[in-house]
């Protein structure tokens, strides 16, 4: 799940007062900085800005934003029930004040995150192809493809890969050249041709992801899915060039320290020493 980004602009300040503007504007964008690597701090700037929104002018496109950033970092803290109520009142306002601004369909891929947590994937879609048809009336691709992405996403939870995979595609037509969104992309297509048992197409699309991976220099993401690679060249019977690429994602955490991957690309060489017949490996 990619969740809405933090790519769009906070609402133009109107404060009656500078210091009031400055102070909300600054919690904001801290609370946006703050969100992947701490999300507690995250919602309590967001907290702190929804204090200040009600002096300003635009107040309920301040409070809303507030609401939502609030929203986000309860879900990335792993409370979606907490999180539901507060987008769920960000959004009865935001229909009606701000229906055709990006935060409406920010608000809306919010809460399909936080119905997704849950299991609840009729709410999740819905809130998705609505999300979708913002941002495409507004021209926002990045976080219409966003959207289109967590749709596949959805669609993949259901074992349905084939319309993942069209989705996944309008994805990519729809916004190309984010490195993390594109790797996530191609990550994703590979994993829905592996289910399918397609292997060579999963492969490409592993590979693809790998390019991006690379050129972001993060051996953690490469070893990652070079790991996907060993596992379909296993699935493949692949064997020897299976070994070969478990030993690659090795060689990446010998370089640079532990990344995290060690065990999966060390459990897959099991796997294929266990194929072979050896099992005193």
């Amino acid at each position: 799940w990619l969740g809405p980004g933090f790519d769009g602009p906070v609402a133009e300040a109107q404060a009656p007062a500078d210091d009031v503007k400055a102070g909300f504007g600054q919690a904001i964008e801290a609370s946006k900085s703050n969100m992947m690597g701490d999300p507690s701090r995250a919602y309590q700037l967001a907290a702190d800005a929804q204090a200040q929104a009600a002096a300003r002018v635009d107040g309920a496109v301040a409070v809303v934003t507030a609401q939502w950033l609030q929203g986000e970092a309860l879900i990335r803290m792993s409370r979606p029930l907490d999180a539901a109520p507060v987008i769920d009142e960000a959004l009865a306002v935001a229909e009606i004040e701000t229906p055709n601004a990006k935060i409406y369909g920010d608000l809306l891929s919010a809460r399909a995150a936080a119905a997704g947590m849950v299991g609840d994937y009729a709410t999740a879609l819905a809130s998705l192809q609505s999300a979708h048809e913002v941002f495409l009336a507004l021209g926002e691709s990045r976080s219409r493809a966003m959207a289109l992405q967590n749709i596949a996403s959805i669609y993949t939870d259901a074992r349905d890969y084939s319309r993942a995979l069209n989705y996944y595609e309008k994805a990519g037509e729809a916004y190309e050249g984010d490195p993390p969104i594109d790797m996530t992309r191609f990550n994703n297509i590979g994993a829905a041709y592996k289910e399918m048992g397609e292997y060579m197409k999963a492969e490409q699309g592993f590979r693809n992801a790998l390019a991006i991976a690379d050129e972001m220099q993060s051996p953690m993401l490469e070893s990652r899915i070079l790991a996907n690679i060993a596992r379909v060249q296993l699935a493949d019977g692949r064997l020897n060039l299976a070994d070969e690429t478990a030993r690659s994602g090795l060689a990446l955490s010998t370089n640079d320290g532990a990344l995290g991957w060690e065990p999966f690309l060390r459990g897959i060489r099991g796997e294929i020493a266990f194929a072979r017949g050896n099992l005193e490996v």
